[in-house]
């Protein structure tokens, strides 16, 4: 995988900086056709940042796996877990500190949950 990542790597930003390199050399106002070059190896060195979340999704299972899990909807009993926890630290210290993201976290969750039975 890693290899593999390396090499588009290299395969959209070599003509980049390669074209960087030459215009050090080329004097006076370079064709219009070179400026049209220059603009679609500059699309293809940013077309790296757009194919790399694929590459690392269909060549890392490890990916994959955090990715869904990152994504994924929460069970009831994950609900209840988080639920749990938090009144358990707001009665110890004797707070309530708001949690309002703990608020959205159950919304989302409760409508996951409903969606998943």
């Amino acid at each position: 995988m890693v290899l593999t990542v390396i090499a588009v790597y290299i395969v959209c930003w070599l003509p980049y900086w390669l074209f960087q390199i030459i215009m050090l050399y080329v004097s006076g106002k370079p064709p219009s056709w070179l400026m049209t070059f220059y603009q679609l190896i500059t699309i293809l060195s940013y077309a790296n940042s757009a194919v790399n979340p694929f590459l690392y999704a269909f060549l890392s299972d490890n990916f994959r796996r955090t990715f869904a899990r990152a994504f994924g909807c929460a069970t009831a009993a994950e609900v209840e877990l988080v639920l749990k926890k938090t009144r358990h630290q707001q009665s110890e210290t004797g707070q309530d500190n708001g949690a309002h993201g703990l608020d959205l976290l159950v919304v989302r969750t409760s409508e996951c949950v409903m969606n998943v039975g």
